[in-house]
């Protein structure tokens, strides 16, 4: 029992958990403090083969981040809500899905500054995601 106490002391003490960076290229984690300075609880995950994820907190929101393996930021999630959604989006969201419940909205920005929108709804016991470009197509990610 020590001995998985002693491990598990160990394995904590090599990410920080304000700042969990295990594996993070430091070209990555630079570029990401430039971007977001002053962010806060940053918790990082590989997304894919091609870019990390940063989930974090900044200016008392949460947000998520896409760095590809270079350190070029990809894509900033960050929430709004419904009613900040553009016109078009709304008007589609409720021709298409009335009477579903929202549990959540975010506006994606990205590095080709394209903006898209993502709805995120209960659907009985499970969550769906819906993404809408500005001018309110859905579509699929």
């Amino acid at each position: 029992m020590k001995n998985i106490i002693c491990v598990l002391i160990a394995l904590t003490s090599l990410c920080p958990s304000n700042y969990a960076k295990c594996n993070v290229p430091e070209i990555i984690l630079n570029a990401f403090n430039q971007k977001f300075p002053d962010s806060i609880d940053a918790k990082w995950d590989r997304e894919n083969s091609q870019e990390y994820e940063v989930e974090f907190q900044w200016k008392g929101q949460k947000y998520s981040a896409n760095f590809s393996l270079n350190g070029e930021w990809q894509e900033t999630e960050s929430p709004i809500t419904f009613a900040q959604l553009p016109e078009y989006v709304k008007t589609r969201f409720y021709t298409d899905y009335k009477g579903e419940k929202v549990k959540s909205v975010s506006q994606i920005d990205t590095r080709n500054r394209e903006t898209t929108f993502e709805v995120e709804i209960i659907n009985l016991i499970r969550t769906k995601e819906i993404f809408y470009s500005l001018s309110g197509i859905e579509f699929k990610k």
